[in-house]
């Protein structure tokens, strides 16, 4: 997401990126159970303005190869930014 200008920009001009950890030694557990179960990580949740979960995505449908593909990025990105 921070090497493609594009990507990056659509990103910080409607959306507040937080990383949560998850290892074996930090699982998060109190925050993560706020939220639906996944298969795995990593993985986006995202919220509304009031921490209200709006969708929750696999990473691994955004990807090609070992990257994100960029059109599919920018479509996810455009169709959950607030209007």
């Amino acid at each position: 997401m921070d090497s493609d200008d594009a990507v990056r920009s659509a990103r910080d001009a409607a959306f507040v990126l937080v990383k949560v950890n998850w290892s074996p030694e930090n699982k998060n557990a109190n925050l993560l159970s706020k939220w639906p179960k996944i298969k795995g990580y990593p993985h986006f949740f995202v919220l509304d303005a009031t921490g209200k979960l709006i969708w929750s995505q696999d990473t691994g449908e955004l990807e090609a190869g070992e990257s994100y593909d960029r059109t599919k990025f920018l479509v996810f990105l455009s169709k959950l930014a607030p209007t």
